[in-house]
């Protein structure tokens, strides 16, 4: 009998507690996080999708408004002019640039926690994961660069509208003929598509010739 209650009154060792203790958190409210797990964890998954929503409504506004745009200036009925290809590449390169955000986004998205096995040198610049490494979502510091990819692409369009005109203007001599509809949508479309690798290489090439001076 004695020896009884004296098993009875033993205290508890470390195995019988932590067995206590995960059961219990087995039966916690739906609310209520487990033992050992992170509880900002969730929280901060559900802020990457909002954001990563928030990015593709966003990008997918500015491409369709682009097309729609150049469909207005661009309509028959409309007298050609400088000013309306002028537009019509801004708007050109931000759809180029648009679809190619749209695409970086979605796949940035759908790989979240992923390893990736090939990597480039633009993953890690831009907020990306580098060779190996492990994709971590749309994080907060990467939504602006997704963000301005519209007005980066309009910029590379007009660059390139720029550069058609110019070489047309020293071809003719004497800056009569207008550079023809399908081609400045076609660069600047372009343009837009590789906005991004255009900036790289400048800056590249500008922190280059820097470190030289």
């Amino acid at each position: 009998m004695c020896c009884g209650l004296d098993r009875a009154a033993a205290p508890a060792g470390p195995d019988r507690l932590r067995s206590g203790a995960v059961g219990a958190s087995e039966h916690l409210a739906p609310g209520l996080a487990p033992l050992g797990a992170e509880p900002g964890d969730d929280d901060e998954a559900a802020a990457r999708g909002r954001r990563a929503t928030l990015l593709l409504v966003w990008l997918g506004l500015a491409t369709v408004a682009s097309g729609v745009g150049i469909a207005v200036v661009l309509r028959p009925e409309a007298e050609m002019s400088a000013q309306r290809l002028t537009l019509a590449s801004l708007m050109a390169g931000a759809l180029g640039a648009g679809l190619v955000a749209l695409v970086a986004v979605a796949d940035r998205t759908a790989g979240a926690g992923a390893t990736n096995g090939a990597g480039t040198a633009g993953d890690t610049a831009y907020g990306g994961a580098p060779a190996g490494g492990v994709s971590p979502g749309m994080t907060r510091g990467v939504v602006p660069l997704y963000a301005i990819r519209p007005f980066l692409g309009a910029g590379a369009g007009l660059l390139a509208y720029t550069g058609l005109a110019g070489v047309l203007l020293f071809a003719s001599g004497n800056g009569a003929e207008q550079p023809r509809t399908e081609s400045v949508l076609f660069l600047a479309i372009l343009a837009g598509l590789f906005a991004k690798a255009l900036v790289d290489r400048l800056k590249g090439a500008l922190d280059a010739y820097a470190s030289r001076r």
